[in-house]
């Protein structure tokens, strides 16, 4: 079957999803990830098996129809072997995670500007990174990374898209695989490919930094987590 971006309109009243917009993906096109913008406007395709990103814009914001921003560029071919691709709080940055151990900031289109690379990356982070988190502050990252066992903790300029490598790390167990923040920012939850318990951490509120490691849900083997906000 080929490759789609597909985008669905959501009942208010039921739920139920009602498919808006179609997009043919190029062959052979592996498409593992959708990242938006802040303002929900410009959406990222992340093509694994060909290590490209795909760029969508809507063309209005009260309407389904989108574009593709190919007269800039897209879908854009990275060098590096993507994990995953983060949007900043601003909408201004994109993260770009290589499992061959860095990464790379970008910045954004902007209504018709293209994606370029920004300051001095790639930045070298871990052995074998396999998820990057944003922290709700906008300004603090954390690396997973499976390769040494640890999470790495990285700092972003949003001012000028500068990234830097704090230093700060936290030993964890085998495995580790993603981590997930509480939308307060005061705590994060650390999901293992093959342990059965989650690793609760608290935020340090000033410096971000991870810590108090606390084992919950001993005895489950989560696939998969997900935090959301309160529901009213």
């Amino acid at each position: 079957n080929p490759a789609r971006y597909m985008a669905y309109e959501i009942n208010a009243a039921d739920g139920g999803l009602k498919e808006i917009e179609r997009v043919e993906l190029p062959e052979g096109s592996l498409p593992t990830q959708i990242t938006s913008s802040p303002d929900q406007r410009l959406n990222y395709v992340l093509d694994k098996a060909n290590n490209r990103v795909f760029v969508y814009r809507f063309l209005s914001r009260f309407g389904p129809n989108m574009f593709e921003l190919y007269h800039h560029g897209s879908p854009f071919t990275m060098k590096e072997d993507l994990s995953e691709f983060i949007v900043d709080a601003t909408g201004q940055f994109g993260l770009a995670l290589s499992s061959r151990g860095s990464v790379t900031v970008y910045q954004l289109p902007h209504v018709w500007a293209p994606l370029e690379k920004v300051g001095k990356t790639p930045l070298a982070v871990g052995k074998k990174p396999v998820a990057i988190t944003m922290h709700p502050d906008g300004g603090h990252f954390y690396v997973v990374d499976a390769g040494a066992n640890m999470i790495h903790q990285l700092h972003l300029d949003t001012g000028i898209g500068k990234l830097t490598n704090t230093g700060k790390v936290v030993s964890v167990k085998t495995e580790p695989r993603d981590l997930v923040i509480d939308p307060s920012g005061l705590y994060a939850y650390l999901r293992y490919k093959s342990q059965k318990s989650v690793t609760r951490f608290n935020i340090n509120s000033s410096t971000g930094r991870l810590e108090q490691p606390m084992a919950i849900l001993e005895g489950t083997f989560p696939s998969s987590l997900k935090l959301i906000s309160e529901i009213q």
